[in-house]
């Protein structure tokens, strides 16, 4: 069993301040939360604040934490741009010490936003697209051989959903998720990972890992009320691993799939989704339950 916990208070008193939570347990020993906060029309204008922290404990590997902040401008209705900055520091743990540098990183960027969706939660038509360009400057600071060393790491991050009517009840849904890190130092730590409940379903929390990954999520949903479905979904994953290539791995790339079904329903306490799923090449024995839990107000 997999999954995680989000709640969003979108609304507080009234005031378009908005609060969230989110944490996941990602196995025995590795555990992700983020808290994040907006402050809407900063002065009256068309601009929000936004706060964020978050910290990641890779299992006996290291622990990640990350300080955030955006102006985010209200273009229109459907169109947001956004400045980013973010300090992040990464801290090995364990015999890690070794292989996996203490790091810290200034990161700076630009994020564009455009949501046509008829609704956040089950949209029936619309489609949203997120792209995100990141530079960070890297400060080794435990680099033994060389002293303090600096990388710069380039970022791009991009996502798109769409989502269609097909027949009445009947809704399309296809998500394409794509990230890539570019940089002289790249660390297991600057890597993307994905694989489970909300990514690569069929497989364990964030199991893969590279510098370039792509995910896509295509779902069949039959709407049983306007807060519940029934769904059918395959999902597949692809990832590129530097690391692992200089290392001679046979593991450095790979294309996966997964595919199963689930339901989505409205509970006292936030909507539930719970899905069966199967891997590449796994009998139905070897099938994982995920499950998640998401509210917002």
């Amino acid at each position: 069993f997999t999954g995680y916990a989000k709640i969003d208070l979108r609304n507080i008193f009234g005031t378009e301040r908005a609060f969230g939570f989110e944490w996941k347990k990602l196995d025995r020993f590795s555990q992700y939360f983020n808290v994040n906060y907006k402050e809407p029309w900063l002065f009256s204008f068309p601009v929000n604040l936004k706060l964020n922290v978050t910290q990641r404990k890779q299992d006996t590997t290291y622990i990640q934490r990350k300080y955030g902040a955006a102006f985010e401008y209200l273009a229109t209705a459907k169109l947001k741009a956004s400045l980013l900055y973010s300090y992040e520091e990464t801290i090995p743990l364990g015999g890690f010490t070794a292989t996996l540098n203490h790091s810290v990183f200034n990161t700076s960027g630009v994020s564009f936003y455009y949501d046509t969706r008829d609704d956040i939660f089950i949209p029936t038509y619309g489609y949203l697209i997120n792209l995100t360009l990141k530079y960070s400057l890297k400060n080794i600071v435990t680099d033994t051989e060389t002293g303090n060393a600096k990388d710069n790491q380039y970022r791009i991050e991009t996502d798109a959903l769409g989502f269609l009517r097909i027949y009445k009840n009947n809704i399309a849904a296809l998500g394409l998720h794509f990230r890539n890190v570019v940089g002289n130092l790249l660390e297991i730590s600057d890597l993307y990972r994905f694989g489970g409940t909300n990514t690569l379903r069929g497989f364990n929390e964030d199991i893969f890992s590279g510098n370039v990954v792509a995910w896509s999520n295509l779902e069949y949903r039959f709407l049983l009320s306007s807060q519940s479905f029934l769904f059918a979904f395959f999902d597949s994953g692809y990832y590129y691993n530097d690391i692992l290539k200089k290392q001679n791995s046979d593991l450095f790339e790979k294309f996966t799939f997964g595919y199963g079904g689930g339901i989505s329903f409205s509970t006292g306490i936030g909507v539930m989704k719970v899905s069966f799923a199967l891997a590449q090449g796994d009998g139905f024995s070897q099938g994982k339950i995920h499950f998640g839990i998401s509210n917002g107000f």
